[in-house]
């Protein structure tokens, strides 16, 4: 009687350690990806400096990119209004080769047709951009 209940005790045991080493590892294997927190857009530093000539803006550019492989690309559109608003998009996709992670200065210029007080707005990816002049 005793040797049964001893062999009892010990599938038991025997079992709930096999039932422990399967389910347990998979029960974070389902359909259900863990929720990522997306992380909020970062407000890109711009550098500009503007040189007015004949009715014509230049702006020459920089832009602080995560790699030195990342390209950059510039827009820039008139609004009319007192005064005149200049819309500067600049571009930059995210890298998708292999490049060195190295936080690098990219240039990129623009040319507008636009009042001599005209105002500008930069935006990066959709986002307004902190500028600073030069």
């Amino acid at each position: 009687m005793t040797l049964r209940i001893a062999l009892a005790v010990f599938i038991s045991i025997a079992a709930l350690i096999a039932a422990f080493a399967f389910f347990i590892p998979h029960t974070n294997q389902g359909s259900e990806e863990p929720s990522a927190i997306a992380p909020s857009p970062i407000t890109p530093e711009v550098t500009l400096k503007d040189s007015y000539t004949k009715g014509s803006h230049t702006i020459a550019g920089s832009i602080l990119a995560p790699t030195p492989c990342t390209s950059v690309t510039a827009l820039a559109t008139v609004a009319s209004g007192t005064p005149q608003t200049i819309s500067i998009e600049v571009l930059m996709p995210p890298d998708t080769g292999i490049c060195i992670q190295q936080a690098s200065s990219i240039s990129f210029a623009v040319s507008a047709r636009a009042e001599a007080n005209a105002v500008l707005q930069v935006s990066v990816n959709g986002v307004t951009a902190s500028t600073t002049l030069r």
